[in-house]
């Protein structure tokens, strides 16, 4: 007999596999969406220390004022207690094709929301 767990896992690629070919048959408009996410990548490394490596990379294309205020100030949450973030680059490439690089220097590390206000 084949486990619940098992089970649903089958009928779920089923499921993606029978509406894959008409989903993808059609040509989809983004035109009219604030923004289109092009491209995103997240790669996990783990080391036999225990210890992990975590790389995110995206590629977003603004298209309107709501998402340039959207996407103006970007929040990376993790836990300092644990965990060390690195901000390797962050970029904008106009339509024009200039190119604006952002220094690491302008990070700021702040206390999540919800920290700031938890009692002491």
């Amino acid at each position: 007999m084949v486990e619940p767990s098992i089970r649903f896992l089958i009928i779920c690629i089923l499921v993606c596999f029978w509406t894959a070919p008409q989903a993808f048959s059609q040509t989809a408009d983004y035109a009219k969406e604030d923004y289109v996410i092009e491209q995103l990548k997240v790669d996990v490394a783990f080391s036999s220390d225990g210890t992990g490596e975590e790389e995110q990379s995206a590629r977003i294309k603004i298209q309107s004022e709501a998402a340039i205020k959207a996407f103006g100030i970007l929040s990376f949450p993790y836990n300092s207690a644990f965990e060390r973030l690195e901000i390797r680059g962050i970029s904008v490439t106009k339509a024009n094709g200039t190119v604006i690089n952002t220094p690491a220097s302008e990070a700021q590390d702040t206390a999540a929301e919800a920290a700031r206000f938890a009692p002491s």
